[in-house]
């Protein structure tokens, strides 16, 4: 079942400002739904992809990273 979130509930969920949610589907960088013009909704399942979009790597991560692009740079 896909569950969907007013603007209200997605303020909450993010724990962001109004103001910064308009900004975010302004720009296209978060989806959204609005049925025949009307209110705004999103899809959990979207805020949670939006969310974990921004992940960044821990230490070890980006160190094995290197060391793997070393490992293909050198042939290895």
């Amino acid at each position: 079942m896909t569950y969907f979130l007013s603007l209200n509930e997605a303020l909450e969920y993010l724990k962001v400002s109004k103001a910064t949610l308009y900004k975010l589907t302004s720009n296209r960088e978060i989806k959204f739904y609005k049925p025949n013009g009307g209110k705004i909704y999103f899809k959990v399942e979207d805020l949670e992809n939006w969310i974990s979009s921004g992940e960044k790597l821990c230490k070890h991560a980006v160190f094995q990273e290197s060391l793997d692009f070393k490992s293909r740079k050198n042939g290895e």
